[in-house]
């Protein structure tokens, strides 16, 4: 856990001097980085000593010590920064696949290995899964559940929230999970609907881009995919990665059962002569 996601994961607990001396950190790093502790206490609105106590509350002996750790993180985006810059005569393509696999990169490092296997088990386990994705966050939630639903049963995508699916939403189970997808610039409703489940005692996974995002404070698990627009449309290697993950550690939880769901399916589009080709090579991680 780097000093960023140390300090996030920390704000719950902070008091309001410590919350606001933060969240300044969050937004400009570099500053702890490269000034004294009265200059950054200065620049924040709070007092030396407080950063000094933010030090300890963090688990640092003092400020040189934080301010060290802020100095890793800067040498670290210093080295994802040359990686992104363009080489001179690099085509465009070449460009966005790069974007892609710095973030695939930076989605690796942000896991922890334990909440994903506690994922893949709430997954696997429980009775009813919803897996929520407003626009424009749908397209993952759409693949999630679609894949999902090969695996086994009791799931259901959810893309909107009105009249129409109210009725079942308000029947979810005790013990359902929601998988929420919500990232830059959030949509409200994805927020709305997530309270809305808590409310019903789902356990909410919130698929998202970073620790401040409106939905991690209400989200009982955690998966982050950094994204980096370069336009309107959302580059989702990362996420797409991280589902891919997901199922592949679900099937893997009860490999006969998985399978025997999947070849249902197999049969079903067999009979209604659904592809052009029949066969499917599959690999075998066993």
């Amino acid at each position: 856990m780097d000093l960023l996601d140390r300090i996030t994961s920390g704000l719950p607990q902070m008091t309001p001097k410590f919350a606001r001396l933060s969240r300044f950190i969050l937004k400009d790093p570099n500053h702890l980085a490269l000034h004294t502790s009265a200059e950054l206490a200065r620049s924040a609105g709070v007092s030396e000593s407080t950063v000094t106590r933010l030090a300890y509350f963090l688990g640092f002996s003092g400020y040189s010590e934080l301010q060290q750790a802020a100095r890793e993180v800067l040498k670290k985006n210093l080295v994802k920064l040359e990686r992104e810059m363009p080489l001179e005569g690099e085509n465009l393509f070449t460009r966005v696949f790069s974007l892609e696999r710095n973030i695939l990169d930076e989605t690796l490092e942000k896991m922890d290995p334990g909440v994903f296997e506690k994922v893949v088990d709430l997954l696997y386990q429980s009775p009813e899964v919803w897996v929520v994705g407003i626009p424009p966050d749908n397209p993952p939630a759409a693949y999630f559940s679609n894949r999902l639903n090969l695996f086994r049963s009791g799931v259901h995508l959810l893309t909107k929230l009105d009249v129409d699916s109210f009725p079942a939403l308000k029947d979810a189970q005790q013990g359902a999970v929601a998988v929420v997808f919500s990232f830059p610039r959030y949509p409200r409703m994805g927020r709305e609907t997530t309270l809305f489940l808590k409310k019903k005692g789902a356990t909410v996974i919130a698929i998202t881009d970073s620790r401040l995002s409106p939905l991690a404070p209400h989200a009982d698990y955690l998966l982050l995919s950094p994204v980096k627009l370069i336009t309107v449309i959302e580059p989702y290697g990362g996420v797409m990665a991280l589902l891919h993950s997901l199922l592949v550690g679900i099937l893997f939880r009860d490999k006969e059962k998985a399978l025997k769901k999947a070849m249902e399916y197999e049969d079903f589009v067999k009979a209604a002569d659904y592809y052009i080709h029949k066969d499917i090579d599959l690999i075998d991680f066993a």
